[in-house]
C-alpha cells in the first residue's frame, strides 16, 4: 500500500486493521460537520481542540476513503474517540503530514493552516 501524500492518500493501523485515508473536500467536510465549525476556523479547532479534531480529521477522510473505494463502513465516530487514544506517534505524524501536503489544500491557503508559503521572485531564483 502506497501513500501518495500530493494526492493526500495514506494507510494507517488504527481500530485494530490497517485503514485508508484520504484528505480531500469529503474528509474536510465531515470534520467540519463535526466540530460544527465554519472552513475558515479548521486551525483554531487543532489549537483549541487538538483530540478531538484530529478524531474528526482522521474519521473524516477514513469515511472519504471508504466511500471512494465502495468498501464498508465498520465504524463510527464513537469508535474513533476510542482508537485515536491508542494511535501511533509514527501514524498520527503520517496522517497529519498528508493532510498537509494534500493537493486538496492549496499551496497558499492551506485550508488555514500555515505552511509559511511565499512567492518566489526571479531573484531568488539560484542560479547554476
Amino acid at each position: 500500500m502506497a501513500t501518495n501524500k500530493q494526492k493526500g492518500t495514506c494507510y494507517i493501523d488504527i481500530g485494530g486493521k490497517k485503514r485508508g485515508l484520504v484528505f480531500n473536500k469529503n474528509a474536510i467536510d465531515i470534520m467540519c460537520q463535526g466540530l460544527n465549525i465554519e472552513f475558515e476556523h479548521l486551525e483554531q479547532a487543532f489549537v483549541k481542540r487538538k483530540l478531538i479534531s484530529l478524531c474528526w480529521l482522521i474519521y473524516g477522510a477514513c469515511i472519504a476513503y471508504d466511500e471512494k473505494h465502495s468498501k464498508d463502513i465498520d465504524y463510527n465516530i464513537h469508535d474513533f474517540f476510542d482508537w485515536c487514544l491508542n494511535i501511533s506517534k509514527e501514524d498520527t505524524e503520517m496522517a497529519m503530514q498528508t493532510f498537509i501536503a494534500s493537493q486538496t489544500l492549496e499551496n497558499d491557503s492551506n485550508n488555514g493552516l500555515s505552511r509559511k508559503v511565499v512567492k518566489s521572485t526571479k531573484d531568488d531564483v539560484k542560479k547554476n
